[in-house]
């Protein structure tokens, strides 16, 4: 490896450790909180937050028009005085369209009740929490300019603080004054987000004043490929609609929560693998868009880096699936051990299908991400899902996860090599299929022969591959380290 190449490997490194343990972070405080919220608001107060987050997260990514990701794409993909002027257009436009987002919740503050709580008692808690959107897309706002502009220790810090501050507004809130707290304790908890935001990030001031026109004429590339995107998340959102509702007809609701309690498990990890990909892969791909050889660098080192990562947190999903089902949810969903243990399996193919899709995104291809994303591959793993449901029963859940993860990582690595040959080169591919085969041993004799030591054993190996691996890649000499520390005793 050449010191380009490896100075390259240990800046990804770096980010993807602060990235990483930062959501790792951000998971317990969620599952601190969470256990904070069973005590003091019990199953019906958990049920409110519930529905009251989903409704600002939904209406803020409807009334954000998708500016986020699109907006770090052309804010990565500029320099110099171009770079301020993106950024004071990109803060223009979700500044207007955070007006936007309250006046929508407003406005549907009435229906949203009727919805969601089948009388009109709660329409007043929605019309206030419209004020949370506007403070949650400003704080969105703070973060894309970070992560486009790659200010790492800023988003790691934000996102520590932003986690602490909602657990003890949430405790102080919750212990003292139960259901009622909710609302005011979300408002707070986004307003705190944007302020914490606004101290911590960077950004230059443009001293020309811009007029509407030319603010209007460039918002249009955001927007453009905003808007795509948000119809994109509107059409996944819509097969997981159209998914539960068919299993909760046609099939039984228990198996509907079975399968979103093992999808939750393993979303863990994808959020924290999507974590890293948003804040440093996707911006580094953005900016890089000229250089096709520093893009392959790119793509091979972050990919080879989160699947050496993934390989043993799988492994321990699969070996551990039962202890960490009695652990998070209880004995009672033991049954999901086997869907559990297939998306493990299956994460070793999500990491592949994600690092493609941002590639697309960073090329600007509209209607390509589009279509072979949000279309096909989200499609398809939606049709996959019902049919193996509805064929083989539970169980087909696990395997449907793993066959979609499977086909769509390949048939997406066949679009982005033949669109913008861009493909994975042989260091990558050998350490893969290294690491693949030690998951997939796991799986099998885990899978059919039940824990044993075997099993134990592929972990130790796995550990011990991904952890030499990382630091061959860094430079790291671990007999040269030894040595001078014997002599340094001497």
């Amino acid at each position: 490896m050449s010191d380009n190449q490896q100075k390259s490997f240990v800046s990804i490194l770096k980010s993807t450790l602060i990235f990483g343990s930062t959501q790792v972070f951000q998971m317990l405080i969620m599952l601190i909180r969470t256990k904070i919220s069973a005590i003091f608001l019990g199953p019906l107060g958990m049920g409110m937050v519930s529905i009251y987050q989903s409704v600002i997260v939904t209406v803020t990514q409807f009334s954000s028009l998708g500016t986020f990701q699109s907006g770090i794409k052309e804010i990565s993909n500029s320099k110099g005085k171009e770079r301020v002027e993106i950024i004071f257009v990109f803060s223009k436009l979700v500044n207007t369209l955070s007006i936007f987002g309250v006046i929508i919740m407003i406005l549907l503050s009435y229906p949203l009740s009727l919805l969601n709580f089948k009388s009109s008692d709660h329409a007043i808690s929605f019309l206030l929490l419209s004020c949370a959107v506007g403070f949650y897309m400003l704080s969105q706002k703070q973060i894309t300019v970070m992560q486009a502009t790659r200010q790492t220790r800023s988003i790691a810090l934000n996102s520590l603080l932003v986690a602490a501050s909602s657990l003890i507004f949430g405790w102080i809130g919750y212990s003292q004054f139960g259901i009622k707290a909710i609302i005011p304790v979300l408002i707070i908890t986004y307003f705190v987000q944007y302020l914490i935001g606004k101290y911590l990030i960077k950004i230059p001031k443009l001293k020309e004043v811009k007029t509407k026109k030319e603010l209007i004429d460039k918002s249009g590339p955001i927007l453009k490929l905003g808007i795509i995107l948000m119809i994109s998340v509107l059409l996944i959102n819509t097969y997981n609609i159209i998914f539960n509702s068919i299993i909760s007809r046609y099939g039984k609701i228990e198996d509907l929560g079975y399968y979103n309690s093992a999808f939750s498990i393993t979303n863990g990890t994808i959020l924290i693998l999507i974590s890293v990909l948003t804040s440093d892969y996707f911006p580094r791909l953005s900016a890089s868009i000229t250089n096709i050889q520093e893009t392959k660098l790119i793509v091979n080192q972050q990919t080879e880096l989160i699947c050496l990562i993934t390989a043993p947190i799988s492994i321990c999903l699969i070996i551990f699936s039962s202890v960490v089902v009695k652990i998070l949810l209880s004995p009672q969903f033991v049954v999901i051990v086997p869907i559990l243990q297939c998306m493990s399996l299956g994460l070793m193919f999500r990491v592949v299908w994600q690092s493609m899709s941002y590639i697309i995104l960073s090329r600007g291809d509209k209607k390509s991400y589009f279509v072979f994303d949000a279309l096909i591959a989200n499609g398809f793993s939606f049709l996959l899902n019902l049919y193996l449901y509805f064929s083989i029963g539970l169980k087909g859940f696990g395997y449907s996860f793993l066959i979609s993860s499977f086909l769509v990582a390949f048939f997406l690595v066949f679009i982005v090599r033949k669109k913008y040959k861009i493909q994975f080169n042989s260091v990558f591919l050998r350490s893969y299929i290294i690491i693949l085969s030690l998951v997939l041993a796991s799986f099998v004799l885990t899978f059919f022969f039940e824990s044993n030591i075997f099993s134990l054993l592929v972990l130790f190996i796995s550990i011990t591959y991904s952890i030499k691996t990382i630091l061959r890649k860094t430079g790291f000499d671990m007999a040269v380290f030894i040595k001078s520390k014997i002599k340094s005793i001497k």
